[in-house]
């Protein structure tokens, strides 16, 4: 993933993933897909409603590694 322009009301924690490849869910310890780089500051495809460290719907400066979005948007 290459990030580039970024909008929005809140910091660009996807910004530490620039450069990274997609990894599928079986090959992370995360259980699902997403651009993980070492560890992550985003992650739109983890699991609602968990307060398991780094398996929720993270945006780092929102949640925390502890927290879980209810709902997001990706727009491409």
């Amino acid at each position: 993933m290459t990030i580039g322009e970024f909008t929005g009301n809140v910091s660009n924690n996807c910004i530490t993933q620039n450069s990274s490849m997609f990894s599928t869910p079986d090959a992370g310890g995360y259980q699902a897909g997403w651009w993980y780089k070492a560890c992550h500051m985003t992650n739109l495809n983890g699991h609602f409603d968990t307060s398991v460290m780094g398996k929720g719907v993270i945006w780092y400066s929102v949640t925390t590694d502890y927290n879980s979005l209810s709902s997001v948007e990706m727009k491409i």
